[in-house]
């Protein structure tokens, strides 16, 4: 989940017969991303003792208590802007908790994992090269000089190197063929004024469901077809 850098960015939850939510807030350093297992897992009760103990920083925490109706959904916003800055680097995950859920120590807990970041990401990985292409969320213009930065899993940085005007980078893929410890595992994405991104680097070769089956693949060339824009309605010309 990211969340825009702006003003009163929110977290919609949903509870029922829930009065009392602890919500607490802690940030992950980057340096510690790839050795640490839990990222973006929904954690139990003993991993948030390990969190607070060992990987992360506790930035905030706070109750709220919904309005709620007897057996009825109710939905709250819960914003963080409170405690965080918007030139934090890093990767967030709040706990929601309560004694009415009556959780025990090895059971799972409402976990949300989420970045600060206008950073819109575009990856494209072909036979010898990837290419990644980085945009703000706000205005769709190319970030220039966006850091791209990809670490394995035995933390070691394997690529490190910044877009060009176009919000573009070439990655040859031979930074990422590693397995085992040198396999990629994350893929970060900086800005100075855009905040930070981060992509699982190990779903990259996945490819979706929809390109399963078909026809045998006969030539090693991949061609990427855009338009020039993502919507169209009745009446516009296509370019």
């Amino acid at each position: 989940n990211i969340l825009p850098i702006r003003s009163n960015s929110v977290i919609p939850i949903t509870t029922t017969n829930i009065n009392r939510i602890d919500v607490t807030l802690y940030h992950v350093d980057l340096n510690s991303i790839a050795s640490y297992s839990d990222v973006f897992r929904t954690l139990k009760n003993r991993d948030v003792e390990e969190l607070e103990s060992f990987w992360g920083t506790k930035i905030g925490q706070r109750s709220i208590y919904p309005n709620t109706e007897l057996n009825k959904k109710t939905k709250v916003n819960v914003g963080f802007d409170r405690w965080i800055d918007d030139n934090q680097s890093g990767i967030f995950v709040a706990t929601f908790t309560s004694d009415e859920l009556d959780t025990d120590y090895w059971d799972p807990i409402p976990t949300q994992w989420f970045m600060v970041s206008n950073i819109g990401s575009q990856i494209y990985k072909g036979l010898d090269f990837t290419d990644i292409l980085l945009t703000n969320f706000e205005t769709l213009e190319p970030i220039q000089n966006g850091a791209v930065r990809i670490i394995a899993a035995n933390n070691k940085t394997l690529f490190s190197e910044s877009t060009d005007a176009n919000g573009r980078l070439r990655v040859s893929n031979k930074f990422m063929s590693g397995s085992d410890g040198f396999a990629p595992k994350y893929i970060i994405l900086s800005s100075s004024t855009d905040g930070t991104s981060i992509l699982d680097a190990s779903r990259i070769s996945q490819k979706p469901r929809t390109l399963f089956g078909g026809k045998e693949k006969k030539h090693q060339t991949d061609v990427f077809i855009t338009s020039d824009r993502n919507i169209y309605r009745i009446g516009d010309t296509i370019n």
